[in-house]
């Protein structure tokens, strides 16, 4: 009896050993396994942190660049707006460069070949940066304002209600003007032209930098195969 007893009691304390053994482990990998838990989810949030801070900054800067370019873009009026040819002159006479005459230039009574009529702008710099080229379109009228086609000394095409013309290097100082000899040549065919309109519709300063007309849209849609009404 004695030693049954011994033996069970021996039984019981390699049970209890055990038990106690396999606790004691799954408590240290539990440990562990919090342990880099709390690592992971540490990092996590610091990362969070990180790309909070970058979308705020991507924010900030897209705001800033928005800002600048609509404080360097000229404001662009739409067709529907239904400006005036009174407002839409006032507000070129406002542009950078802009054209300060028209003229219809006769060269020669009776050499029109070689001497074509010419449709002449003269444009001014107004844009306090020195201009290298610019380009200039021209409408034309008869004498009962109607719309007339531009026919050009060396088109074979019919011409067209709006001719854009490259004035090249024109090279202007700020406050310079020109043009004045300079123009569209026209075909020597040419008599029914009455009254004549220009915009210039882009240029180029000397750091490369480009500006285009925001109101040629506009300019097209008021006078391009239209009756002049003044």
């Amino acid at each position: 009896m004695k030693r049954k007893l011994i033996v069970l009691t021996m039984v019981i304390i390699f049970v209890l050993s055990g038990c106690s053994s396999e606790k004691t482990v799954s408590q240290v990998d539990y440990n562990k396994l919090k342990t880099e838990l709390d690592v992971a989810n540490s990092k996590n949030k610091e990362l969070e942190t990180e790309i909070a801070k970058l979308k705020d900054k991507v924010s900030l800067l897209e705001t800033e660049e928005k800002a600048h370019l609509e404080e360097n873009t000229p404001t662009k009026i739409s067709v529907e707006e239904e400006m005036t040819n009174e407002e839409l002159e006032i507000k070129l006479k406002e542009q950078p460069v802009f054209v300060v005459s028209t003229d219809y230039l006769i060269q020669d009574d009776e050499h029109k070949a070689l001497y074509p009529d010419m449709l002449n702008a003269v444009i001014k710099n107004n844009s306090g940066k020195e201009i290298k080229n610019a380009k200039v379109a021209f409408v034309a009228w008869d004498k009962n304002n109607l719309p007339v086609k531009i026919i050009g000394q060396f088109d074979f095409g019919g011409g067209s209600y709006i001719r854009e013309v490259d004035f090249g290097d024109v090279n202007m100082v700020d406050g310079d003007t020109f043009g004045e000899d300079k123009g569209l040549s026209l075909d020597d065919n040419t008599d029914n032209i009455a009254t004549i309109k220009a915009i210039v519709t882009e240029y180029t300063d000397f750091d490369g930098n480009m500006w285009s007309n925001p109101y040629y849209k506009t300019w097209k849609s008021i006078f391009e195969n239209r009756k002049l009404n003044e």
